[in-house]
């Protein structure tokens, strides 16, 4: 597996090569490449934390790339108790907190 940091260290992707895709009747498996593009990252409480981000097959052939996850965190939670809400409206995603 691979993992792509930018400029600022801040992890914008992760590519590994060894996942499975099943067959449309689930009876066999080929390795295909998996991605989690990630695009972007704030700054909270003086942490450098992911906010936005994929999940995403790569293409077999002829076919396009397929997404099947996308990620929003509209608010993050740490242990200390500190709660940093983004000031944008919720879009599709729902809210997560981490801990």
């Amino acid at each position: 597996p691979d993992r792509i940091l930018d400029d600022r260290h801040d992890l914008v992707d992760f590519v590994s090569p060894d996942r499975s895709r099943a067959s449309n009747d689930g009876t066999s498996f080929t390795p295909q490449e998996w991605s989690t593009p990630l695009s972007k990252h704030r700054d909270v409480d003086g942490r450098r934390v992911l906010a936005t981000g994929e999940g995403r097959w790569k293409s077999l052939g002829s076919e396009r790339p397929f997404t099947y996850l996308e990620v929003n965190f509209d608010r993050i939670s740490f242990d200390s108790g500190t709660t940093v809400s983004n000031s944008r409206p919720k879009t599709d995603a729902s809210t997560v907190g981490c801990r």
